[in-house]
């Protein structure tokens, strides 16, 4: 179904997550 996501996508998402959250602080 549409809930079988891959890891690694998961991975990209939540780096990216991150780096927008960090960006203000940088």
């Amino acid at each position: 179904p549409m809930f079988n996501i891959p890891l690694f996508v998961w991975s990209v998402l939540i780096t990216a997550i991150m780096l927008l959250l960090a960006l203000p602080v940088l």
